[in-house]
């Protein structure tokens, strides 16, 4: 995939979106958006990955010592764009 690629947003993601975009500028963990919205971190972190790769998110990396290295995702100015005009398309239930 590259920047610019037209993205197919499945419903998870767009949970996933929602609750990012609550805090548009914060530096999110995969971990802690799948808590937030009560999905699998295996299911958040591949599309954060996607996303990522599409130029919707930028991605840092927090290398550790015992553990294994933790990434933050962001919105880029474009895919915080992009992510609130997919959101307009959808309809949530709880809304």
């Amino acid at each position: 995939m590259l920047p610019g690629m037209p993205v197919l947003i499945s419903p998870t993601a767009a949970i996933m979106l929602r609750a990012m975009v609550t805090k548009p500028k914060a530096k999110h963990l995969a971990l802690e958006v799948a808590e937030a919205i009560g999905r699998p971190v295996g299911t958040i972190r591949p599309i954060m990955v996607r996303l990522h790769k599409v130029g919707w998110l930028s991605a840092e990396t927090e290398p550790r010592v015992q553990f294994m290295p933790r990434t933050f995702y962001q919105f880029t100015p474009d895919g915080l764009k992009h992510a609130r005009e997919e959101l307009k398309t959808w309809e949530f239930k709880d809304e």
